[in-house]
């Protein structure tokens, strides 16, 4: 099951994610948009107008 959140990509092309307190690496020319984040147990979704930007598994 995915857990939704919203996040704007920071100057250093990070999207933090406060549910796990971690920060997560996004393209650079996102920086300063808004982006969603879906993620569960295993995985970190990043997408961008309902575009997936990015994609990360988590430890």
């Amino acid at each position: 099951m995915y857990e939704f959140s919203r996040a704007k990509v920071q100057k250093m092309g990070y999207a933090f994610l406060g549910a796990d307190k971690c920060y997560y690496s996004v393209p650079y020319h996102y920086i300063g948009k808004y982006i969603e984040i879906q993620y569960n147990k295993r995985v970190v979704e990043i997408y961008y107008n309902k575009e997936r930007i990015a994609i990360h598994s988590k430890s």
